[in-house]
């Protein structure tokens, strides 16, 4: 079975498809990473688990 991918673009403007792991490590990386040194770790951990969780359903609600 192919693995479903979303259409997105990047920021230059390309047309880029995403895998889910692909979209989950782009929000990653964008809202989370660079909070990793100003906030408690525990609490960075929560907060990267509920990004994962919010891109993984943002992703399957565009694939259906």
């Amino acid at each position: 079975m192919k693995e479903k991918t979303i259409d997105t673009y990047s920021m230059m403007g390309k047309e880029i498809k995403n895998t889910k792991q692909q979209w989950i490590d782009r929000w990653t990386d964008c809202t989370v990473s660079s909070l990793a040194g100003l906030m408690p770790w525990n609490e960075y951990l929560k907060l990267k688990e509920r990004i994962t969780e919010l891109s993984s359903k943002d992703f399957d609600e565009r694939v259906e």
